[in-house]
């Protein structure tokens, strides 16, 4: 009987799904965040599992009324796919507990499920600026969400169309077709485009049209299907306002084109002079070049100082204080060391400098006097070691002695003498002897053979003379 091995196979995702898919699909989105209850959007993969990004309070209860809900309709999960966002991971523990769902069953997912990346707009208003967003994607973005691009960071926040959060999304659908089948998969995403995203593509709706089932933290649709998600399309689109996103994607792109008109008109070497200004500039003259003169304004603060909007733009804007800092005293212990190689005539106009500046006694001296500085004394002649003669005669004579009468160390003259050979020869037959003597021991102890012996001997003598008496 011959078996032919069946060839692999692996489940392209194939967009809309008509004919159903493998395994049944609910959507969530994670519960508010930290982040959120602040009001500050946060998509920069690096950063999405900080603790700062962790459920809130509002979030924690938002979880827990989503698995009532399941309760309530007898879904429990056989496997649940999460992102490692912090909200998510948290969302995910809390359904684990309360449902009774293995760690066996809980899948983290590392990249597919991230949010779309909102380049220059991290770290905004989360309120205004995914409206914003939203306006941009109906505007450009197309039925395949390829336009619609947000300006792009100078921090490495990726800017995302649609259709890089398309890609990740087949792959994710691609993957959990392929290893699962017949299972009951809950999919708990870390903002409220990606499960609107993925609902768009199983039932094909135009991608400009996917913020009409935007997700709102912590809330569940259960059973994801092609026609659930076409049903349900009017009922959740009541709650898509395309007015006020328009007036705040307005306002983004004019303070934009305002921010790159300032920058351009501003040479190179201004630039430069207004960040190394200091604050009070009134006591400092500006030699900016006339083609470019420039005007103390709101604009000019933010250059010289930009703003910090979010705790991760804080914490790299301590760090940098910090490298500094650092810089500086090692700046200034360079310098230091390096006047320890001068002589006393080339360090002495260094030191007298670096005295009026650092050095001045507030009791006596006043600003811009001059301190004087001593000179080093000279050394006594007596101090400067003289070369040791070899030849001495009281060298000559000690070596000598050394010679001659040699110091003994006891425990030296004992290994001096120790006969290696002698020595072996000895070891080697007491371990011979030792030997011997184990097995000798061995045989000579009484191990009952011969009780056994004489037994056997004795019954079989009774039973011969049993037989001569019969």
């Amino acid at each position: 009987l011959t078996i032919k091995a069946q060839p692999a196979n692996a489940n392209l995702m194939q967009f809309p799904c008509k004919n159903g898919l493998g395994n049944t699909y609910h959507f969530m989105r994670a519960g508010e965040s930290l982040l959120e209850e602040q009001n500050i959007l946060m998509t920069n993969p690096l950063f999405l599992t900080n603790r700062e990004a962790a459920l809130s309070e509002r979030g924690i209860e938002q979880v827990l009324d989503a698995c009532r809900l399941m309760e309530e309709n007898d879904v429990n999960p056989s496997i649940v796919t999460y992102s490692i966002a912090a909200k998510s991971c948290d969302t995910a523990s809390i359904i684990s507990r309360e449902l009774m769902i293995g760690n066996n069953r809980m899948m983290p997912e590392y990249t597919n499920l991230d949010p779309r990346g909102a380049g220059k707009w991290d770290g905004l208003e989360l309120d205004s600026t995914e409206a914003a967003i939203i306006a941009l994607d109906s505007l450009e973005a197309g039925n395949m969400g390829k336009g619609g691009r947000t300006p792009e960071h100078d921090d490495g926040t990726p800017n995302e169309t649609l259709f890089n959060q398309v890609t990740r999304l087949t792959q994710l659908m691609s993957m959990l077709e392929t290893y699962y089948s017949g299972d009951t998969i809950l999919l708990i995403f870390p903002d409220g485009t990606g499960p609107a995203l993925l609902s768009s593509l199983i039932a094909g709706i135009p991608l400009n049209r996917v913020h009409e089932l935007q997700f709102s933290p912590g809330e569940i649709r259960m059973d994801i299907t092609y026609e659930s998600v076409i049903s349900s399309m009017q009922r959740y689109a009541s709650n898509y306002d395309e007015g006020y996103g328009m007036a705040e994607l307005q306002a983004l792109q004019q303070k934009e084109k305002m921010q790159t008109k300032t920058e351009t008109a501003i040479p190179r070497s201004a630039k430069e002079q207004i960040s190394s200004t200091p604050a009070d500039t009134h006591s400092t003259k500006n030699n900016l070049p006339s083609a470019g003169v420039v005007k103390k304004s709101a604009t000019t603060k933010r250059i010289a100082n930009p703003p910090v909007k979010t705790p991760v733009e804080a914490k790299k804007y301590r760090d940098t204080r910090e490298i500094m800092a650092m810089g500086f005293f090692a700046l200034f212990g360079v310098g230091g060391a390096s006047m320890v190689g001068l002589d006393s005539k080339k360090r002495e106009p260094i030191l007298e400098e670096n005295l009026k500046i650092w050095a001045r006694d507030d009791t006596k001296a006043k600003p811009h006097t001059k301190v004087k500085f001593h000179k080093p004394m000279p050394l006594h002649t007596n101090d400067i070691e003289k070369p040791v003669d070899l030849k001495a005669p009281e060298l000559v004579d000690m070596e000598k002695k050394i010679v001659d009468a040699p110091f003994k160390v006891p425990e030296m003259e004992e290994y001096n003498n120790y006969n290696f050979d002698q020595k072996r020869d000895l070891r080697k037959e007491m371990t011979e002897k030792a030997a011997h003597e184990a097995m000798e021991q061995y045989l000579n102890q009484d191990d009952g053979a011969d009780a056994w012996l004489d037994a056997i001997t004795f019954l079989a003598n009774e039973e011969e003379a049993k037989d001569q008496i019969i």
